[in-house]
C-alpha cells in the first residue's frame, strides 16, 4: 500500500493465517482497514468506481484522514498478488468526501469473485479497545457470511 494512513510504501507478505504485532501507531490496524476497505468496497459493486471510506466494514472518515501525511503525491495505492494474478487500484485523494474516486485499476483479472478477500472465506479479528470493547450482535453477517463486525 502507499499513501495510506501511516503507510507512505509498506509490503508485506501475507499468508493464510497473519497475525499482525507490534507498538501502538505503528500501523497494524490501518493493514486491516485497507483490506476492508476493498472488501466493502466490492460488496457495494463499486470497486471499479469508487473506495467508501465508511460502510459496514470499516469506517475511515473522509479523504484526508486516509491519506499519508506527508505524501507526495495526490493517491492512495492498494495491490496484492492472490494465486499468481496482480490487483491494484490506485484513488485519487479528496480531501472532503467520504469516498475517493478509482484513478487508475490495473486489475488483471476482473473476475474478484474467487479471489479469498472478497469471499466468505476471509475472516479477521478486531482489537477490542478498552473500556468500550463490546462485540455487537450480528447473527446474519456470523450465520450467512461468516463475519463478525469491526
Amino acid at each position: 500500500m502507499q499513501n495510506f494512513k501511516s503507510h507512505k510504501d509498506t509490503r508485506l507478505s501475507l499468508k493464510p493465517l497473519t497475525l499482525l504485532t507490534g507498538v501502538n501507531g505503528s500501523g497494524k490496524s490501518s493493514v486491516i482497514q485497507s483490506l476492508l476497505l476493498l472488501r466493502q468496497s466490492y460488496k457495494r459493486q463499486q470497486l471499479k468506481q469508487n473506495l467508501f471510506l465508511n460502510d459496514t466494514l470499516c469506517g475511515i472518515g473522509i479523504g484526508k484522514d486516509a491519506v499519508y501525511q506527508s505524501a507526495e503525491e495526490d493517491f492512495i495505492l492498494f495491490a496484492f498478488k492472490s494465486n499468481g494474478v496482480d490487483y491494484s487500484w490506485k484513488f485519487a485523494s479528496n480531501e472532503s468526501k467520504d469516498f475517493l474516486s478509482i484513478y487508475e485499476d490495473n486489475c488483471n483479472n476482473p473476475d474478484l469473485s474467487e479471489t479469498t478477500l472478497f469471499t466468505n472465506d476471509f475472516q479477521y479479528l478486531s482489537a477490542g479497545r478498552l473500556p468500550e470493547f463490546k462485540y455487537e450482535r450480528e447473527d446474519v453477517l456470523v450465520e450467512n457470511e461468516r463475519q463478525k463486525k469491526q
